[in-house]
């Protein structure tokens, strides 16, 4: 028994830690394969505000500006499920499995859409299609936030000082007594609805739903409504393109103005200029 015991010590320890060591090239792709992903999940939302004079126009189908609203909201539907899934289910398989999961349940799910006999169908597909959608964009995240572990972590290790121990005697803890434990406040999402973040979140969360409401009513409508007011389909489609790439130059400038000037400046600094240029939008300028 004691050869036994030295044998499993001596035996090196095989753990699946999160700050294991990964290769610079594994990390990048990684970061490369969950980018396309996000890509695909952000096309496939912006492509239904192309094709909705093509939906109007199947008879079969019969479908009216306030049923086409309908469907398109079935993703955004399914997306919310998704996202509210995602963290138990990664938790639970592990966000690699998960990632690889949702991807193919709306990759599938949305081929199945060009197939879909009728306006219901096509809804119903969108909905699912849509739970892959929503849980795909936060554990794409969560996986590529292993970036930090890699480049990070060891330079804390080198340059972050050890921080001193208090030389005052901490505080009782609130009601504690002899021969009590000492009660604790508890951590986790319900302190976010209480003193002193209550405000804050709540502010947080009404300026996150007017900014989806935003961009996706972008994506999903105003394509439709520049052709109903006359231009043309390419002129359309030329728009999704450069809302689009505006998006991606605004993440960049953004995250670096937040770096800069703080997240608070950059993000009242991007929604007025959002806002601008909405109102600019009101008025039917040129291409």
């Amino acid at each position: 028994m004691t050869q036994n015991t030295q044998q499993r010590s001596a035996a090196p320890e095989t753990t699946s830690d999160a700050t294991t060591p990964i290769s610079r090239g594994r990390v990048i792709m990684a970061v490369a394969v969950c980018w396309i992903l996000v890509v695909f999940d952000g096309y496939d939302l912006i492509v239904y505000g192309t094709v909705q004079s093509s939906l109007l126009a199947e008879s079969d189908w019969g479908l009216t500006p306030a049923s086409l609203g309908t469907v398109g909201s079935m993703a955004f539907i399914g997306m919310m499920i998704g996202a509210l899934l995602a963290g138990r289910i990664a938790d639970t398989l592990g966000r690699r499995r998960t990632i690889l999961a949702c991807s193919i349940m709306f990759s599938v799910l949305t081929i199945a859409c060009a197939f879909a006999p009728n306006a219901w169908v096509f809804g119903a597909l969108r909905l699912l299609a849509g739970i892959g959608l929503g849980g795909l964009v936060p554990s794409a995240n969560a996986m590529v936030a292993a970036v930090a572990l890699v480049v990070v972590v060891p330079l804390g290790f080198k340059f972050l000082p050890e921080t001193l121990p208090s030389q005052d005697p901490a505080p009782a803890a609130e009601g504690s007594k002899k021969g009590e434990k000492p009660t604790t406040s508890g951590a986790g999402f319900s302190s976010l609805l209480r003193a002193p973040y209550v405000g804050i979140s709540v502010l947080f969360a009404l300026i996150t739903l007017f900014t989806l409401f935003a961009w996706y009513g972008l994506g999903t409508w105003l394509p439709n409504l520049m052709e109903r007011a006359g231009y043309d389909l390419g002129s359309a489609l030329t728009f999704a393109l450069s809302l689009n790439l505006g998006a991606v130059v605004g993440s960049v400038v953004t995250a670096w103005a937040g770096d800069r000037f703080g997240p608070v400046r950059a993000g009242a600094a991007a929604a007025g200029l959002a806002g601008v240029a909405l109102l600019v939008l009101l008025y039917s300028p040129p291409v």
